[in-house]
């Protein structure tokens, strides 16, 4: 029987293999957690529920998995977006324009930048409309990539590959593998023969591009129990709320004086890093997930689980850690975020608090794996090291390497779960393709 080896027990490579399975082809898939699912996860402590990573799954993601026959109930996560004292829902297409009249008002000087900006969000309106109208389609939306934009598969030739892992990889023979993890881990680890000089030449460049680009930001989240009735959190927003607390917003704070910390670090002392943590916290702008909003069990009656996330470089707690200021900066941050929440949209936080903790970019790429911490994959830096056009992307899942394809949030730029989906589906497309053009020499 042909096989298939899948690393990565993420959604995208969950997709390949329930896909390959369903063809027929024997599955092997290798996880280094005790649990699946990589950044799509969710845990309880002490009765409260709370995600490890995505903060919300939009319902046309369930309709790209109707290809692969997949069907499950989920809960609609109505979004709300707040600055200031400024709250609206974004449930309805009403409530987009509503979002700017909002901005107009806080921001009276800005408006020719405003209504260029709604002109991109309508043109990108028009297109999940046309997108979703796709989904309907009975063959599904992968048809439409698989059948309709044209793709040439080389036709490889089987090599050995050998894997820097503690259980030899030639154990276990394989037909095809699909890397559904890290992707610099893959190019950092891989080790190649029996290549063609052209193929090793091609190989090196595209290994040198991708370790030499920076992944995209990551994340710092603060987990929050409160000793609040969710009625309260509900007479505020939604369960999913983008939140600015002041509308300066952050300009050079996340930039110029953000490369500064950076590049300083070891100059500095720990007042000066503090004093820009504050500045960074108080004009950010945050993700807030409340669970029991969707879910009545996921907290204790009566009570309220907060997720309160951020955008934070992965390169400041790296150093913090180097340092040992690490856990000082973690407080620190937690705190922070915590005052600022108390002293503008949830008054009086602080004193409701059961318990907190939090997890940093470091946190991340310890338990996912992600290089920096990255949620996002690639950062949209130039050149992107990964095929970036959404036309091309049934090309995505492609390497130099013969027999080994790539899917996830590494494989695009930008990428997000409908990326790890669809590229997740494209693979085994393009696997089966290669069977057919290959045929007699699989039968062999």
């Amino acid at each position: 029987m042909r096989k298939i080896i899948i690393i990565g027990a993420g959604i995208s490579g969950l997709v390949a293999a329930l896909r390959a399975k369903t063809e027929g082809y024997d599955v092997i898939v290798f996880e280094k957690n005790e649990k699946a699912g990589g950044l799509v996860n969710s845990f309880y402590k002490d009765g409260f529920l709370f995600d490890g990573g995505t903060k919300a799954l939009q319902g046309f993601i369930f309709a790209l998995l109707k290809s692969l026959n997949i069907t499950m109930d989920y809960v609609k996560t109505p979004v709300s977006i707040g600055i200031e004292d400024k709250i609206i829902s974004m449930e309805t297409e009403e409530g987009i324009e509503n979002y700017k009249k909002m901005l107009e008002e806080l921001y009276p000087d800005s408006l020719d930048d405003i209504e260029k900006i709604f002109k991109d969000i309508r043109k990108m309106g028009k297109f999940l409309k046309a997108v979703n109208k796709m989904l309907s389609v009975k063959k599904g939306f992968m048809s439409f990539f698989i059948d309709f934009i044209p793709a040439i598969v080389s036709l490889f030739a089987n090599i050995n590959v050998l894997f820097k892992m503690k259980d030899p990889m030639e154990k276990y023979y394989f037909d095809k593998l699909i890397w559904a993890a890290d992707l610099k881990t893959l190019y950092r680890n891989l080790e190649i023969e029996k290549l063609s000089k052209e193929k090793t030449i091609e190989f090196e460049k595209e290994k040198e591009k991708i370790l030499n680009h920076k992944g995209a930001e990551s994340i710092f989240t603060v987990y929050l129990a409160i000793d609040e009735d969710p009625k309260y959190f509900k007479s505020i927003s939604n369960s999913h709320l983008f939140y600015t607390p002041y509308r300066k917003g952050l300009g050079s704070i996340i930039k110029e004086k953000q490369q500064n910390i950076i590049k300083n670090w070891d100059n500095l002392n720990k007042k000066e890093i503090f004093n820009w943590l504050e500045e960074l916290c108080r004009y950010n702008t945050y993700e807030i997930s409340i669970p029991v909003l969707k879910d009545k069990d996921a907290a204790p009656f009566n009570k309220t689980g907060l997720e309160v996330s951020f955008l934070f470089d992965y390169t400041i707690t790296k150093k913090a850690k180097e340092t040992g200021f690490y856990d000082e900066l973690k407080e620190k941050l937690t705190e922070l975020v915590i005052n600022i929440l108390s002293e503008t949209i949830y008054k009086g936080l602080k004193d409701k608090i059961i318990f907190k903790f939090s997890s940093t970019p470091l946190t991340i790429e310890e338990i996912s794996g992600s290089s920096e911490g990255s949620v996002i994959g690639w950062s949209m830096k130039n050149p992107v090291p990964v095929n970036s056009s959404f036309l091309k992307m049934v090309e995505a899942a492609k390497t130099s390497i013969p027999d080994i394809y790539k899917v996830g949030q590494w494989t695009m730029s930008p990428a997000g779960t409908p990326t790890a989906i669809i590229t997740g589906n494209l693979a085994i497309s393009l696997i089966s393709k290669n069977y057919k053009q290959n045929k007699k020499k699989y039968e062999k």
